[in-house]
């Protein structure tokens, strides 16, 4: 038995039969799922997902049995964890779970060794005339971007929702919060220059206690003023577990920064929600704003939620602006925000922080 990972494990069965190898891995599995721990007065589970490959005559070398019980363990992953997967090599599915295995490794590595790069997009005021807002706060929004040696620039949908799947979200908004607020320390002309700044929060971190707990340190060690950083969460992750989002939200609010609820309309749309969570912003899902000079159905749509929320107290932001006509339907409807390729275009944050800069220093 070796180490070969964080969390990873390779055992090396002698001399037995595959069926012999899956009875004892039937018992290691039950073992392991039974086995409870307690940590500062709460219970902890642990699962194990296993890789099997066996090694016979046709076998090439020890990397090549290594990399297909790594394949076959994320595909046990895939499956629902807290079991096993025997690779075999007439499995078609395999080809495409080598392709997956090549993102969730590139992902692995962008943890350990800071390969994300951090681009923004302008969350632009509509409500103020366009010559007047350079003169005004500059709001973004953080996006992420995946750039591998082997497989180029991966797109976020596709690391995100794998991430999601293999429990990596947490990690990968901890590094997002973390590497945000470094970019933002180190350039605090820039920080005078912004009204707010957006990052994305996954459901598994709502739901995360270690993970809203290493947040909360961070905002309160870092030299960038809370009431600058709104984090954005999804309706449908909020609404699924409610009680965690507003632990979360109040927590955070009490620290001083500001919530958006993100994609609403787009999951279990319900105003009643939106009462119940203390929210300073609803983004109005783009599927209802890309249509909406043409749609009189997402016209109407996107009138209710902006007339709604307005009404209690919150501000709103429409995604997907796809063009000049849409932007100035949004005005008149008296949206306050706009975000979408009209309006400004992803850029790196590196790039947007040095441009601010210059302008405040010309």
């Amino acid at each position: 038995m070796a180490r070969i990972g964080g969390d990873e494990f390779c055992i090396i069965f002698r001399n037995q039969s595959l069926d012999e190898v899956t009875q004892c891995l039937d018992k290691l599995l039950l073992a392991v799922s039974n086995y409870r721990f307690v940590y500062d007065d709460k219970l902890f589970f642990v699962g194990a997902s296993i890789g099997v490959i066996e090694i016979n005559a046709s076998t090439q070398s020890a990397e090549a049995l290594i990399k297909a019980a790594d394949n076959a363990c994320y595909k046990a992953k895939y499956l629902g964890r807290n079991r096993y997967f025997v690779f075999r090599e007439n499995d078609s599915q395999m080809a495409i779970d080598d392709s997956e295995n090549q993102v969730l490794h590139a992902l692995h590595k962008a943890l350990q060794h800071d390969g994300f790069e951090l681009y923004s997009q302008a969350i632009m005021p509509l409500t103020v005339p366009q010559e007047e807002q350079g003169a005004h706060l500059q709001h973004y929004e953080i996006l992420l971007r995946l750039n591998s040696k082997e497989s180029g620039l991966i797109s976020p949908g596709l690391f995100i929702p794998l991430a999601e799947r293999h429990g990596l979200m947490n990690k990968v908004d901890l590094w997002v919060v973390d590497n945000t607020l470094k970019t933002l320390e180190s350039n605090p002309a820039h920080i005078d220059n912004v009204g707010k700044v957006a990052i994305n929060l996954s459901g598994i971190t709502l739901g995360d206690e270690m993970a809203l707990h290493k947040i909360a340190q961070r905002m309160q060690s870092t030299t960038v003023p809370a009431e600058k950083i709104c984090f954005e969460i999804t309706e449908t992750t909020a609404v699924t577990n409610l009680n965690a989002a507003k632990h979360f939200i109040s927590t955070l609010r009490d620290i001083g920064c500001s919530f958006a609820l993100d994609d609403f309309g787009a999951g279990m749309s319900s105003f009643t929600y939106l009462k119940n969570l203390d929210v300073d912003y609803v983004k109005i899902d783009g599927s209802f704003v890309r249509n909406i000079v043409h749609d009189p159905i997402d016209h109407a749509t996107v009138t209710a939620i902006n007339n709604i929320a307005h009404s209690m107290g919150k501000q709103t932001v429409a995604e997907f602006v796809v063009d000049n006509a849409t932007a100035e339907v949004l005005r008149k409807l008296k949206v306050d925000y706009g975000q979408g390729f009209a309006l400004d275009k992803p850029k790196p944050l590196a790039h947007r922080v040095q441009w601010r800069v210059k302008l405040a220093s010309a």
